[in-house]
């Protein structure tokens, strides 16, 4: 697969970079190592879920954590 971006962590400086590339036309990939986004509280407590979602950040069906 072909991506221009490609962002490694899905924190928070990671999930906004991506959701503003991604709006302005990159095929955007973000990496993260832990099997779910936000679930439970990550990043020393400082993302949730709902912050993911505020984001705009959803997981594609291409999802596979390592």
């Amino acid at each position: 697969m072909d991506y221009d971006i490609v962002v490694v962590g899905a924190g928070p400086a990671g999930d906004l970079a991506a959701k503003y590339a991604a709006k302005n036309g990159a095929k955007t990939l973000i990496i993260e190592e832990r099997a779910s986004i936000g679930s439970p509280v990550q990043c020393t407590g400082l993302l949730s879920t709902r912050a993911i979602r505020e984001c705009e950040v959803v997981p594609d069906s291409g999802f596979h954590p390592t």
